[in-house]
């Protein structure tokens, strides 16, 4: 079994990055600005049990993947010790820059685990009820009536050859418009 978790640095009221005083094990150099990600190949996978059975790595260790430090847990004991001992540590979302920038850190893709976070995942849990997830709604005849006007094109033009690519657009668009 294989896990990632990422550590998350926290912003301090300066807005300046500091990181988490958690104690990090060791892991493989890192190169300045890539981390690792060249040292893991073409099947990173194979790398990280490669060296998780090392000795001098263990079945947990750090890396370093931009600027991101990761942690590898490489053992179903460490896993289940991780994410049922000390799941509210594994329970947040990695730092993307690009997604924190958009976002500001708000919503269900960037809030840090906590009480915004909860107060979004609610939010969205009963828009999606309202809309009809657990229920038939207009939603879903609305797609019903997409698929219906498919199958009526597809049976006008049953006799000339056709390029169905466009209307395949044409329905997807108006679903999630």
């Amino acid at each position: 079994m294989l896990s990632i978790s990422v550590i998350r640095n926290k912003k301090s009221n300066d807005n300046e990055n500091k990181t988490s005083p958690m104690t990090v094990p060791y892991g493989p150099r890192s190169w300045p600005i890539f981390g690792n990600i060249l040292q893991l190949g073409y099947r990173p996978y194979e790398t990280l049990s490669r060296w998780s059975k090392m000795s001098k790595y263990g079945p947990m260790f750090r890396l370093q993947l931009g600027s991101q430090t990761v942690v590898v847990l490489n053992s179903a004991p460490l896993i289940r010790e991780a994410l049922h001992g000390h799941s509210e540590t594994f329970a947040g979302r990695p730092y993307l820059h690009m997604i924190h920038e958009t976002l500001h850190g708000k919503g269900v893709i960037s809030a840090p685990y906590g009480r915004e976070f909860h107060e979004h995942k609610n939010f969205l849990i009963k828009s999606f009820n309202r809309f009809g997830r657990r229920r038939r709604s207009s939603l879903e005849s609305g797609c019903l009536d997409q698929v219906r006007f498919l199958a009526e094109k597809i049976r006008e033009n049953q006799s000339i050859p056709f390029s169905i690519g466009n209307m395949l657009s044409q329905i997807a668009c108006n679903n999630i418009c």
